[in-house]
């Protein structure tokens, strides 16, 4: 990797750290297992169409969640030593 493909990466993840500092995924995980607990019984053959789409769903945004709090910790720390990121 040379140095402009380093800059560009590193960019692209600063990028991806600002946007999903504003997402409300702690909800959005709640609502989620709300459809899990709720869905079959109020419409289990909706729900056993959108099963599986849900479960991947759910787990790429509990991986956005788990990098979210990474960015608020490290946001946390900046604030604290008065340097940016």
């Amino acid at each position: 990797m040379n140095k402009d493909e380093y800059q560009i990466q590193l960019q692209a993840v600063f990028n991806l750290a600002a946007l999903i500092r504003g997402l409300k995924l702690t909800e959005l995980l709640e609502a989620m297992g709300k459809a899990e607990t709720l869905g079959p019984i109020l419409d289990p053959t909706l729900y056993n169409k959108i099963e599986a789409n849900l479960h991947h769903q759910k787990r790429l945004v509990q991986a956005a969640r788990a990098f979210q709090r990474v960015v608020e910790e490290l946001v946390q720390e900046t604030k604290k030593r008065k340097v940016e990121l």
